[in-house]
């Protein structure tokens, strides 16, 4: 199963081609540079609100072989992966289904956030980590 799960998530990640074609030109408060508007606010939103976090965080997994697989933000502290959801063509979804597997099977932890979230990221991202929160000090007990 691993032999096949590694040729079907090489075919559809290579993140760091990724990385090349598509620049990040747009800065955010805390001097990250990030790909789109809606990574700025999230970024931004994270800097506001003492976030420790990362962008495009390399996702290491027991049988990456030729995959290169990023998320678009990872917060430390609680140990999670967010990912914005912006896009709605055919390759960029099957990217997306492929990325929510990945989390699941691996057990990672991970917000995924649409277009439609932007617009109130206060409660849905806020709510999101502080359940997250919550669950890493239960599983510390």
């Amino acid at each position: 199963n691993r032999a096949i799960m590694d040729s079907r998530y090489s075919k559809l990640f290579n993140d760091i081609d990724f990385r090349n074609k598509w620049k990040k030109d747009i800065k955010t408060e805390d001097g990250h540079y990030v790909r789109s508007r809606a990574e700025q606010w999230i970024d931004n939103f994270l800097y506001h609100n003492n976030i420790v976090h990362a962008y495009e965080k390399l996702i290491i997994l027991p049988f990456q072989n030729e995959a290169t697989i990023l998320c678009d933000f990872y917060i430390p502290e609680i140990d999670t992966y967010i990912e914005y959801y912006g896009k709605y063509d055919e390759e960029y979804i099957a990217r997306k289904y492929a990325k929510e597997q990945i989390y699941k099977e691996n057990n990672l932890n991970h917000i995924a956030l649409g277009r439609k979230d932007l617009d109130n990221l206060d409660d849905i991202l806020m709510r999101e980590i502080l359940m997250h929160r919550i669950q890493k000090k239960k599983g510390q007990q």
